[in-house]
């Protein structure tokens, strides 16, 4: 009978201390620090999310790794992971530094009014595996922020235009005379975003096999459809001058062409130019 209230007594001790231990090993997101965009390519790029976290619990933590989604609005741009070990001290803040990856066609249609101030709402979903001196729990957080975005929305919509989305589709002779030659280059530009993108100007310089040939502009603006295309033909006239050296180049070896300039879009966030450098070789010359 002894042994057998014993038992009890353990098990309602325990439960009760699974209650309490509860109160340890909560976490609070306190704030969202920054937002830093780092590796940009074609189709996307990394975005570190940087964010306070507060243990307040009487019991130092040691976590083992953090899982995270990030949304915008009621979309999901991404998700994350973290690698532990780390150590959260009790009654004390550690600063989680989160890498997000995050693709061009992800972020939402209404992007471009989400950020028109500079300042991105952001919230996150995370899942910490802790361990403490009373067991291993796992706790869900969910935290909102708003912080500035300049530097890495300007990385993030500049990194749009880089690789396939910009690309010379053909390059043939406009106007071949002693005194004047003229080139046709044709560009297909994408969108990457999920919303449309207007294109409001833009000018180029075009070289070949390295020496300088002609400068021109767009002819008229474009509109780039939500993941769509569009193409111009830009009519540039060889610089007074260089027709001789460009043609003796030209025939000499297999011409290599290279268009960089910039192009003026309607600003997302305060982002409205666009540094643009595109390599071509011989391949696309007569299309």
């Amino acid at each position: 009978m002894l042994a057998e209230m014993s038992v009890r007594l353990l098990a309602l001790l325990a439960l009760a201390a699974a209650g309490c231990v509860e109160r340890f090993v909560d976490f609070r997101v306190e704030k969202l620090v920054a937002l830093k965009a780092t590796r940009v390519d074609g189709s996307g790029f990394n975005l570190l999310v940087k964010s306070e976290v507060a243990n307040p619990n009487r019991l130092d933590a040691e976590v083992s790794e953090v899982d995270f989604r990030a949304y915008l609005g009621p979309s999901l741009i991404g998700s994350g992971h973290v690698a532990g070990p780390f150590s959260a001290p009790a009654g004390g803040r550690f600063l989680l530094e989160a890498p997000l990856r995050v693709a061009y066609g992800d972020l939402p249609a209404d992007f471009p009014a989400r950020v028109a101030g500079g300042e991105l709402a952001l919230r996150t979903e995370a899942r910490f595996r802790a361990r403490t001196s009373l067991g291993r729990y796992t706790m869900q957080v969910t935290s909102e922020g708003r912080t500035r975005i300049a530097e890495a929305l300007q990385v993030a919509v500049q990194g749009s235009f880089q690789g396939e989305a910009l690309r010379v589709e053909g390059i043939a002779l406009g106007a071949l005379a002693l005194r004047q030659v003229q080139l046709r280059v044709r560009f297909r530009l994408r969108n990457l975003f999920a919303f449309p993108v207007k294109i409001e100007g833009g000018d180029f310089k075009l070289a070949i096999n390295d020496a300088p040939f002609g400068e021109s502009s767009l002819p008229s603006a474009l509109e780039l459809p939500a993941r769509g295309s569009a193409t111009t033909t830009l009519e540039i006239a060889a610089t007074h001058g260089v027709v001789g050296s460009v043609v003796l180049g030209m025939l000499g070896k297999e011409p290599r062409f290279r268009v960089r300039g910039t192009v003026r879009i309607a600003p997302i966030g305060g982002v409205s130019r666009i540094p643009v450098d595109v390599q071509a070789d011989s391949s696309i010359f007569g299309r």
